[in-house]
Parts: structure tokens; sequence; C-alpha cells
């Protein structure tokens, strides 16, 4: 089973093509902003490979109707799901049921939030599937927002 999210939800979720720079992605999936101090423990989010719950589930539906499904682990590769395997956390499966990996694990890196005077961690996940169209590897965005008075995600 899969925990479902629609676009939109508190974890705004994008997949694109991009050249990154942050912190060095930690293996205890911690994380304190240079900037202002706040720390970050996002192990709470890291659902452990081959458990029941299996990957956190996004999707997407275009234009045309069709729908594109993303499994999300953070700080953990994705269960395995429909030719994704390794070290890929966030893995996009087409209405085609073609696969593709929209980063991997051992690229990861944290940033801080992007948007100023809100709290929150941005996760980068580099060196996915290269895209032909573009001519680059595919990354993925994810920005994690945190709401003041709440103590743990």
């Amino acid at each position: 089973a899969e925990v479902g999210m629609q676009r939109g939800s508190f974890v705004v979720f994008l997949c694109f093509l991009l050249c990154v720079a942050g912190q060095s992605f930690p293996e205890n999936c911690t994380y304190t902003d240079p900037g202002t101090g706040e720390f970050y423990d996002l192990r709470g989010l890291s659902i452990p490979v081959n458990a029941s719950l299996g990957s956190f589930y996004f999707y997407d539906t275009i234009d045309d109707g069709s729908e594109t499904d993303y499994y999300v682990n953070i700080c953990a590769p994705v269960n395995p799901v429909a030719g994704c395997s390794g070290n890929t956390t966030v893995c996009q499966v087409t209405n085609q049921n073609s696969s593709i990996s929209c980063g991997l694990l051992t690229d990861g890196a944290f940033n801080p939030y992007p948007v100023t005077g809100e709290q929150g961690v941005q996760v980068v996940y580099g060196k996915g599937d290269y895209c032909y169209n573009y001519g680059y590897k595919r990354s993925t965005v994810i920005n994690i927002q945190c709401h003041i008075g709440e103590e743990t995600l």
C-alpha cells in the first residue's frame, strides 16, 4: 500500500531537469540550515526498503488526461516498483508502464527552503535517467515546509 498525495499537498513535488549544488546528503537524514541554524530531522519520512507501507505515491494528470505516477522515498531508495530499483529514490511510471529514475539517493543534497521567511528544507536528488529530449539527467526537488508551532514532522 502506498501513501497517496495529489498535487498541491504539503510536499511540493517537482521532477525536472536541474543542475544543483547543496549540502551533501548525510546518512542520518538530518540537516541544519546554515542561515538560520534550524535543525531538521527527516528520518520519520523515510520508509524502510521492503516495508509493507511501500513508498510515498503522487500522481500528475496532464492536459490529455493521461496520468503519470511517482513513487518517492525520503532518505532511502523507493521500494522496488515497475523497474525502478537500486538507489532510485524518486521513480516516475508513465501511463505506458515505463519506469524512469528521477533521482538517486547517492546524489542527494539538502538546501535551505527556497521561500524567504518560511521554514523548511529542500531535498534534491540528481543523476536520474537521461532525458534525451533535453540532454540532461533528471533531478527531483522536494520542498518540505514546516508550519510555525509544529515541533515534529
